[in-house]
């Protein structure tokens, strides 16, 4: 659990939650005679070169103890239950416009949804979002199926961001929509031409034709040998 996402505490911080650590402890237990030292035992708090590979560890605990002296567990609860209450507002969002889906339900302070009409679309989308440097979300896959997943977390996030980001989204997504809809339009255009451009030649030909065998009938006629109608003679 990434204590650095939703509880406050500056990156980097995980958390590990153990039903029984003695199995942890046995599993990494490391007793060397240069480690021991005259208080082993003598105390219930937890030696930690035991619960991992390394022997040696970053003290990142005293900030998770820095934090949870200054918010309190009510504080902290408070902290927890605003970042839900801005992904609630974010998943609104995201149900009013038609041209997006939720992929689940959201959960805790996080959204998925995706562009409606393929995985090419959501995947520019998300690049386009990310050049802009404005906000920044992550894809990811599910069943053979892309979408972006949108995280409200940091120190103090506010209703005015979430609505920053919504605009960002929103404004790109409309202009990625209207760019492939230009060239939808564009290439049905010049495949309409190229069809109106062979039926005016195929009338000329036929233009042409017909006009060469009006001309063959009156010179027959005029000659009183025989008549030439469409190419097909008949003797007279």
């Amino acid at each position: 659990y990434n204590l650095h996402k939703s509880l406050a505490v500056n990156f980097d911080c995980t958390a590990m939650w153990l039903r029984d650590s003695y199995q942890v402890v046995e599993s990494f237990n490391v007793e060397r005679l240069y480690l021991q030292h005259k208080y082993e035992g003598q105390s219930d708090i937890p030696e930690f070169r035991h619960w991992q590979i390394p022997l040696g560890r970053r003290f990142r605990a005293l900030k998770v103890w820095v934090t949870f002296r200054i918010f309190g567990a009510a504080g902290l609860r408070e902290h927890i239950r605003n970042q839900i209450r801005l992904a609630a507002r974010f998943e609104r969002y995201v149900l009013e416009d038609t041209r997006l889906e939720l992929i689940a339900k959201r959960a805790m302070g996080l959204v998925c949804f995706r562009v409606k009409g393929g995985d090419h679309l959501s995947t520019e989308l998300l690049q386009r979002i990310t050049e802009r440097k404005k906000i920044y979300m992550v894809q990811a896959a599910f069943e053979g199926g892309k979408f972006i997943r949108f995280c409200v977390c940091g120190m103090e996030p506010k209703e005015e961001d979430i609505d920053f980001a919504w605009r960002e989204i929103e404004t790109q997504l409309s202009q990625l929509l209207s760019e492939k809809r230009g060239i939808n339009g564009k290439v049905g255009g010049k495949e309409k031409s190229k069809a109106t451009d062979s039926g005016n030649e195929s009338l000329e030909e036929q233009q042409i034709q017909h006009k060469d065998g009006a001309c063959a009938i009156t010179q027959q006629l005029n000659s009183d040998l025989h008549i030439g109608i469409c190419g097909n003679e008949k003797s007279k």
